[in-house]
């Protein structure tokens, strides 16, 4: 930490007009890969994502708002965000985001994706804020997110690992 108070951090570019209750979604690209998913040692089940999965492009981390999803005809899900068989993908609250000092802003119709009419893009966001830290704090940040007390798995993969 840079020795500023919490009141004292810049402010993070945020949509106070989310509200803190709207779950987003993460596509996690490969289930079966530990830079992706941390699992159990024992029992292999999927224990929550790894803090890698949440490495920011330069405009933030893609997520997908579930109330948009739902507002699609016909309603979409976690289920539709998948793109590959090996993808999972994980839900957590926009307040429990938010709580670790992070924003979430609107991001409809990306152009720089492989589908850009997939219905899916009409719920795109970013998660705000991971770009503007330094190495430490942005390993330290990551790690808080996946570990958000909202985190669960919204799919996964049906084929077995």
């Amino acid at each position: 930490m840079t020795g500023r108070t919490p009141a004292t951090q810049p402010p993070v570019d945020d949509d106070p007009d989310i509200p803190g209750e709207e779950i987003v979604y993460r596509r996690l690209a490969y289930d079966g890969d530990s830079a992706w998913v941390v699992r159990d040692q024992i029992t292999g089940a999927r224990v929550k994502p790894a803090s890698g999965a949440f490495d920011p492009d330069p405009d933030g981390v893609s997520v997908f708002r579930r109330s948009i999803l739902a507002e699609q005809d016909p309603p979409l899900g976690p289920g539709n965000l998948v793109v590959d068989p090996r993808n999972s993908v994980v839900g957590f609250t926009v307040a429990d985001l938010r709580s670790i000092r992070l924003g979430v802003r609107d991001d409809p119709w990306p152009e720089d994706v492989s589908d850009p009419k997939n219905p899916i893009y009409a719920a795109h966001a970013l998660i705000k804020g991971l770009n503007e830290l330094g190495t430490n704090q942005l390993k330290k940040r990551r790690k808080a997110l996946s570990e958000l007390p909202s985190m669960a798995f919204a799919h996964v993969p049906s084929l077995s690992r």
